[in-house]
């Protein structure tokens, strides 16, 4: 089993309240009075890292969650996002690539979170995709329902993605190659042996390929 830890490289919070600006020295996620505030936690590309036909074992997105906001057991959708890392405010927000987990969060003490975003990880390997931006907003995301704020670091390194996987192993090749009747006659029997599957990597078929020569 192999391992791929990822810490983040930016954070950036948008408010339903000011629609058009972008906020990156606040990290609150929720209801206040007013307002609705979701954040944005960028990585690395995954998908360069981890070989295609991976099995994902575990990935934890791993936030650090601050002091204050409000008491009340908060629902929070986790997103996947695509497209680059830019100035994003809550009327200009980058596609949605694949959605997550609902998750409950509470309390206002410090301390970490653990997400588990197994299968988000899972679509970015099964698709190549180059997304790496997690989107945490309010369940509903809307003035509706309880003041249920929760606040996140706005140092953007204390949040981490960590990620257990195994990777694909080749088959072995087949064995016992056998042809009948004799080679130089008009048709031509070929057997084998299977080769054995490789992890995460079945064998499906065989190329058999034949040339004419003087």
């Amino acid at each position: 089993m192999a391992t791929l830890n990822k810490t983040g490289l930016n954070i950036c919070e948008i408010d339903s309240e000011y629609p058009n600006q972008t906020n990156t020295s606040s990290c609150d996620c929720g209801r206040y009075t007013s307002k609705v505030n979701n954040c944005f936690f960028n990585f690395d590309s995954i998908n360069d890292e981890i070989p295609a036909g991976s099995v994902i074992n575990s990935a934890t997105l791993r936030l650090a969650q601050v002091s204050g906001g409000y008491s009340t057991t908060q629902t929070i959708l986790i997103t996947l996002r695509s497209g680059n890392w830019g100035a994003f405010t809550w009327n200009s927000q980058p596609p949605v690539a694949a959605t997550g987990p609902t998750v409950q969060l509470s309390g206002t003490s410090a301390g970490n979170r653990d997400f588990n975003v197994t299968t988000l990880i899972q679509w970015i390997v099964d698709n190549n995709s180059p997304a790496h931006i997690f989107k945490l907003e309010r369940v509903p995301n809307t003035l509706t329902g309880s003041t249920d704020a929760k606040r996140f670091s706005t140092t953007a390194s204390n949040h981490a993605l960590l990620i257990t996987y195994t990777p694909p192993t080749p088959p072995t090749p087949p064995t016992n190659l056998s042809q009948s009747p004799n080679a130089f006659e008009t048709t031509l029997r070929l057997s084998w042996t299977k080769g054995n599957d490789g992890t995460n990597n079945p064998i499906t078929g065989h190329d058999v390929r034949y040339q004419t020569s003087d």
